[in-house]
């Protein structure tokens, strides 16, 4: 597949907005326009390779390393993925089945990685998986210094006869600290109870109005937003909306055309 159309290959794209030419060296750019350059490749080679300092605040939701699993074991049948195009083509195109052990030291580095090349917070958004009957929460093994919590109830849940309490929320952590902040914004306090989103083409989408808040208190209208697992582009499009320009990484290909396309849109001036 070829860079977006939009934006054709012979055309060297504008990235002087965001001041990182270094990272060409390792991901090639799949998107861009005056607020968003999205690199197609992987997140810990193109981070590891790229500037310190580099965005104002990092906004991102790692895989969960439970899907895969789930739908070869034909598990899920009745949760809320099941009907889902994306899980039907899942094995294809999406890697989601490490050992924990490997899983947590990967999901842990490239959380390291954000938080040297970030002046502000690091958001994560993650949420309590359950590994042979024992909670595995994801302060368990991200061991840096926390900021801020956020608890997302989504007023559903994707479980279904867990033999537990059906988990409806997942958590943001805001790990290291804000070199800027919004104060009129505390008001949103930190249990945020917002639907969750279904999608056919990506299995966990999360509403703009939960990134659209995170990117509004903490990163400065002038600042950059960097998403290293951009996924479907919630926080791309987020940041756009906003007039924060961002920096997306996206490993699947397939991804990144959702993602060109979802960003290409102009944002509309009510003015």
């Amino acid at each position: 597949m070829k860079p977006h159309d939009a934006h054709a290959a012979s055309k060297t794209p504008d990235v002087t907005h965001v001041g990182i030419s270094d990272l060409l060296s390792a991901g090639r750019i799949f998107y861009s326009d005056n607020f968003v350059t999205l690199y197609h490749g992987d997140a810990v080679t193109i981070l590891a390779n790229s500037p310190k300092k580099i965005v104002d605040g990092v906004v991102t939701s790692p895989p969960y390393n439970t899907l895969e699993a789930q739908i070869k074991n034909n598990r899920n049948t009745a949760a809320a993925h099941h009907s889902n195009k994306w899980v039907k083509k899942q094995n294809a195109c999406y890697a989601d089945a490490m050992d924990e052990v490997s899983y947590q030291h990967f999901v842990s580095y490239v959380v390291a990685l954000c938080l040297a090349r970030s002046k502000g917070l690091v958001w994560v958004n993650h949420k309590i998986r359950f590994r042979d009957g024992k909670g595995l929460h994801p302060l368990s093994f991200l061991p840096f210094p926390l900021w801020s919590e956020v608890i997302w109830n989504r007023g559903g849940t994707m479980a279904i006869k867990p033999r537990r309490f059906l988990p409806t929320h997942e958590g943001f952590w805001g790990f290291g600290r804000p070199h800027w902040w919004d104060e009129s914004l505390a008001k949103n306090m930190s249990v945020w109870n917002i639907g969750q989103e279904y999608s056919e083409d990506h299995p966990c989408p999360f509403p703009e109005i939960l990134v659209k808040r995170l990117i509004a208190a903490s990163v400065p209208p002038d600042g950059i937003v960097l998403d290293p697992f951009a996924g479907s582009g919630t926080v791309l499009r987020a940041a756009k909306d906003l007039g924060r320009k961002s920096i997306g990484i996206e490993l699947n290909e397939a991804y990144c055309e959702l993602i060109a396309k979802r960003c290409e849109q102009e944002v509309l001036d009510l003015k």
